[in-house]
């Protein structure tokens, strides 16, 4: 047929014939795992505010925006918390704090947030150290981004737990509304605190609103915390057992550790010989608790543990309960997240090239999921020096944030996000 081409018994005019290969070309694209281009540039948005940022947690609202924490350095005051709110395609949002960051300083020194949470109410929690004497410090913010002045003292609350420095890195809401931070203590020891929603230390927990557990006769360091639907907190981080363990302890509403899981609440994982550290948790649908790391096995690789309810490692996972993933030198996991479908999703980093945000995907029983990235991971350069991601967030359409710091030339380190496609 003239001005046209026959596929079989297809005719198909040249101007479909171009519609085919751009929809062809598109599909090609949109592979689980390659960046997702209609956020920021190419997948990819640095936001540089004052000088040497970088981000630790991050929260997705339930209208699609996305909160960052982390923090900066200003002459004046020293280190910041940041905290910044996106829009979904990656724009500063400008009802935030008129452009889309808020500074908060506790200090005179270096404050940092390391972590975020959302309330149900909108507000938004960010934790992290306020380094005069080194405190928890938590701040609450109302969704317009201004301190909420209903909480702690105008927005603000330290609190210190051991006898000197206490350094805290995650934090959850509870149903109820009260807030949970960890960290550790200068003593070497688990720190959990739990809050009331006024930022009044909650009493029914521990008798004071504070407790501390030694998992080893060494350094033991809290990274992240997870709430179980039946109230339980699994708090995790390291352990000094073994050289350097995953360690996980688990408490019972009360702050009192939970005797049902592992040995009197607590259970360690030892990976390599050497060093090994749980830097997050996350909780499954069905109760199994997953954990995520780095071990020192070959030079470093990102590690991660599955458990069952009762805290022992899941066979049905990997095998043994417990896997490490080579992405080519100093691998680390930062953060993880569970999909709706079962699947983990770890974020990272990774030595190899110039330093880089790294990204891995896991079916149910623990193999690399090969659709995602081609072979179960991503890597992604945001400059041409050191990057890391730090945080994962999975959104309500199934898309995954990253996030992290890259170092920006000039500016010195700039707080970088990712957005992936999920396939």
């Amino acid at each position: 047929m003239a001005g046209g081409s026959v596929v079989g018994r297809t005719v198909i005019a040249p101007g479909m014939m171009v519609m085919v290969v751009v929809l062809g070309a598109s599909a090609a694209v949109a592979a689980p795992g390659d960046l997702d281009t209609t956020f920021g540039s190419g997948g990819r948005v640095t936001t540089d505010v004052a000088s040497n940022e970088g981000a630790g947690g991050v929260a997705v609202q339930a209208d699609g925006k996305i909160v960052v924490a982390g923090s900066t350095w200003r002459e004046k005051t020293g280190g910041d918390f940041l905290v910044a709110r996106y829009e979904p395609d990656g724009d500063l949002d400008p009802t935030f704090s008129h452009d889309g960051t808020r500074l908060t300083s506790f200090s005179s020194v270096y404050d940092a947030a390391t972590d975020v949470a959302i309330q149900p109410n909108g507000k938004i929690v960010a934790v992290g150290t306020a380094a005069m004497e080194s405190r928890f410090a938590v701040a609450r913010y109302q969704p317009d981004g201004s301190l909420d002045r209903s909480f702690g003292s105008r927005g603000k609350v330290t609190t210190n737990v051991g006898p000197s420095d206490d350094f805290a890195f995650g934090v959850a809401i509870q149903p109820d509304g009260r807030i949970v931070v960890v960290g550790y203590t200068s003593r070497g020891d688990f720190a959990v605190v739990r809050y009331r929603s006024s930022g009044r230390l909650d009493r029914s927990f521990g008798g004071d609103g504070m407790v501390t557990t030694s998992l080893s006769k060494g350094w033991d360091m809290a990274y992240a915390v997870a709430l179980q639907t039946n109230g339980k907190i699994v708090v995790v981080g390291r352990s000094d057992a073994g050289g350097g363990d995953f360690g996980i302890a688990r408490y019972r509403a009360d702050g009192t550790l939970d005797p049902s899981f592992g040995e009197g609440g607590i259970v360690t994982t030892h990976f390599s010989p050497d060093y090994d550290i749980a830097a997050d948790v996350a909780i499954q649908p069905d109760g199994r608790i997953v954990v995520a790391g780095g071990t020192a096995r070959r030079d470093g690789q990102l590690a991660l543990a599955r458990y069952e309810r009762d805290g022992t490692l899941d066979s049905t996972f990997s095998g043994d309960g417990k896997l490490a993933t080579d992405f080519g030198s100093l691998d680390h996991a930062w953060g993880v997240a569970i999909q709706p479908d079962g699947r983990s999703v770890a974020a990272g980093f990774t030595a190899a090239g110039t330093g880089d945000c790294a990204l891995a995907r896991y079916e149910t029983d623990g193999a690399l999921d090969t659709t995602f990235g081609g072979d179960g991971t991503q890597t992604t350069d945001f400059a041409s020096d050191y990057d890391s991601c730090r945080g994962v967030a999975i959104q309500a359409d199934g898309r995954i944030v990253a996030v992290g710091t890259t170092f920006g030339g000039p500016t010195g380190y700039d707080v970088a996000l990712a957005r992936y496609l999920s396939g």
